[in-house]
Order: C-alpha cells, then sequence, then structure tokens
C-alpha cells in the first residue's frame, strides 16, 4: 500500500509540473514578432527597457526584459511590438569584497522596440 501511494504522489508531482511547462508563459501580454505584419499597422510609440547584469546573454535577463517591453507595449494598447535593437554595454567593473582581487565586470543590456496597433480600414 505504501509503495502505491509513493507512485501516485510522484506520478501527480511530475503530472503538474509537466502541465505548467506545458501553458504559455504570460499569454496576456502583447505579443513579439518577428515580422512586420502583411497589413496596415501604425507604431504608436516606441519604448526601450534595460538590465545591469554580470550575464547578459542568460536566458532569464532575456526573458525578463522581454516581459518587460510586453508589458509596456500591452499598457500602450498595442496589438503587437517589433524589436528594433539590441544594445549591450559594459557598464563598469565592480570589486567583490568577499574574495581577495575579483572583479566582476556589470553590462547594460537594453532592448529597443515599436509598438504596432492594426488600423482598419473602412
Amino acid at each position: 500500500m505504501t509503495h502505491l501511494i509513493i507512485k501516485i504522489c510522484i506520478i501527480s508531482t511530475f503530472s503538474s509540473a509537466f502541465g505548467a511547462l506545458a501553458k504559455p508563459i504570460h499569454q496576456d501580454l502583447t505579443p513579439i514578432l518577428d515580422y512586420y505584419p502583411n497589413c496596415s499597422f501604425e507604431v504608436i510609440k516606441t519604448a526601450s527597457s534595460n538590465k545591469e547584469t554580470e550575464q547578459p546573454l542568460a536566458n532569464k535577463i532575456t526573458q525578463s526584459l522581454f516581459k518587460s517591453l510586453r508589458e509596456q507595449a500591452k499598457d500602450s494598447g498595442a496589438d503587437a511590438l517589433i524589436l528594433t535593437a539590441r544594445k549591450i554595454n559594459k557598464a563598469k567593473d565592480q570589486h567583490d569584497t568577499r574574495r581577495m582581487n575579483k572583479t566582476n565586470t556589470l553590462y547594460i543590456i537594453s532592448y529597443q522596440h515599436n509598438s504596432l496597433k492594426t488600423v482598419k480600414s473602412h
């Protein structure tokens, strides 16, 4: 009986974890397009988002910035957004007092985007 309960718990936990991964993240936010749409649209806002980090290419940093851009676009009433620029600049070296003679290089990563709104034809 104990083995059966453990198996059910393991299967239940795995199913819950897999189900969470299968759902799109931030479904209610404005989508990021990798092309300009083939319809009439206007750029309603140009904005950017940036973050200072030691790991500018880390996936969690990029996802955080994309979420911020999507929230900005949603707040402006956009139907979609297009990334127009990405910059990674060295910010400064910061001395880490926990380790002797160790410096951490900080970078500023920024993304710029255009928020697009579909123009309805009459």
